[in-house]
């Protein structure tokens, strides 16, 4: 999708740009496009007019190859952070009561992405304590305290059996 860029939004373009452009390379990739002039083009498209507003403002666009345009781009886009902001929301995601918790953790993920928490053991560790003041089920809050170290793992198993088992009742 085309990566929205306006007065609403710029506080979070940096933050999001990465993410925008992890997925743009994952779709040229998967579609065998390695060309630097026709990975420009599809670049340029995918990203929409605000991308390609801000390009032209930016560069002498003959003379560009995809590489020094991304690099570009990203030195553009990257002082628009707010990581206080990103935290924020992430403060924000509550599990909805009909919500199962896997999804509910893809969304705290996709946050987390955002927020720039560092390695994977301090995005759980936030993604658990998250889960800890906003789930749900009331049950499983009170098994994850009472259970000393328990992993973010440990407690997704936990709440997928209960979610089975709801189900099925």
């Amino acid at each position: 999708e085309e990566f929205s860029y306006n007065d609403e939004n710029a506080t979070t373009a940096g933050t999001r740009w990465p993410i925008w452009v992890r997925d743009l390379d994952t779709y040229l990739e998967a579609s065998g496009i390695d060309h630097p002039a026709q990975m420009k083009a599809i670049m340029l498209h995918c990203g929409g007019k605000a991308v390609k507003n801000v390009y032209y403002t930016l560069t002498d666009h003959a003379t560009q190859n995809y590489k020094q345009i991304m690099e570009l781009l990203l030195a553009f886009f990257k002082p628009m952070k707010n990581l206080d902001y990103e935290k924020f929301q992430f403060g924000q995601i509550k599990q909805r009561s009909c919500e199962i918790m896997d999804d509910y953790v893809v969304k705290l993920r996709a946050q987390a992405e955002r927020c720039e928490f560092g390695n994977a053991a301090a995005v759980n560790a936030e993604i658990k304590k998250q889960i800890i003041a906003t789930c749900s089920s009331h049950k499983l809050r009170e098994h994850i305290l009472v259970t000393t170290d328990i992993s973010l793992e440990d407690i997704l198993k936990k709440a997928r059996l209960q979610d089975y088992s709801s189900r099925q009742s």
